[in-house]
């Protein structure tokens, strides 16, 4: 005996599950290859990465709440021509939060080789929004550093 066809249906086999980020791959930071790659008009979170003279690497993350293509179209220069890009697409700017937030942590966070130790900060508006990676609900240094910066440590 076959089950009926709503017993079959289910709105989502694991409800408590997280989003799964995309992560597009690198590309080399160009004004030809963002206007190809990168839909306007989307929220979305980014990672840079320089690669300099001798092996070096340096790398930054960001995000738009708003238009990402713009946000990494004012970055393309003539002269970055060793300049990678990866980038997210979001909803929403607590979405892209979200995501800048998963990329800060897997480049390695305050101790990777990230230009910006800063942890990122929450949308406008969303100041209530703790990070999804490890629950930080402000836009300042990780505790263990300021206490080490300060000498208590």
């Amino acid at each position: 005996m076959k089950p009926a066809p709503e017993s079959l249906l289910q709105t989502c086999l694991f409800p408590g599950l997280e989003e799964e980020i995309v992560v597009y791959q690198a590309q080399r930071l160009a004004e030809k290859i963002v206007r190809r790659s990168v839909a306007a008009g989307l929220a979305g979170a980014f990672y840079l990465k320089e690669v300099l003279p001798r092996g070096g690497v340096r790398e930054a993350v960001g995000r738009d709440d708003r238009d990402l293509r713009r946000a990494l179209l004012t970055r393309c220069e003539e002269e970055a021509e060793n300049v990678l890009f990866g980038w997210t697409i979001a909803a929403t700017a607590l979405e892209a939060y979200r995501h800048e937030c998963f990329l800060w942590h897997i480049k390695g966070g305050a101790f990777g080789r990230l230009v910006s130790v800063d942890h990122p900060a929450a949308p406008e508006g969303g100041e209530w929004a703790a990070c999804p990676e490890c629950g930080q609900e402000t836009a300042t240094r990780p505790f263990f550093l300021r206490e080490a910066e300060s000498g208590d440590a």
